[in-house]
């Protein structure tokens, strides 16, 4: 067999093989422009929908959003103002019982 038949034979394995691979990739391509348009409509649906609602509800709720953080800041004030004064507390006791070993072990020399 010359080269031509070869190639006359192959043709139509060749043809059907760049066939499925076009409908493939038109069909991904399909695909992806249907999930630009799905979701470019959810977007806009929430933009519409949820953003007018979750705005009225957070200017509704906003004085009592400041209350809550104003009591949240006082006690995390609180708290490590407390914790700070326990730590120095125990850091000082800590200092005081080294500084008494120290002179314990050194009054002998």
């Amino acid at each position: 067999m010359d080269i031509n038949q070869e190639i006359q034979s192959a043709m139509p394995a060749v043809m059907e093989r760049i066939k499925r691979e076009t409908l493939q990739r038109i069909e991904r391509d399909a695909v992806e422009a249907a999930t630009q348009v799905a979701v470019q409509a959810a977007k806009e649906w929430a933009v519409e929908n949820l953003v007018p609602e979750i705005k009225a509800q957070l200017e509704a709720g906003k004085s009592s959003i400041f209350v809550a953080a104003k009591e949240a800041s006082e006690a995390i004030g609180q708290a490590l103002g407390k914790a700070m004064a326990e730590q120095v507390g125990k850091s000082i006791a800590n200092t005081h019982t080294l500084g008494e070993i120290v002179q314990k072990m050194f009054r002998g020399y």
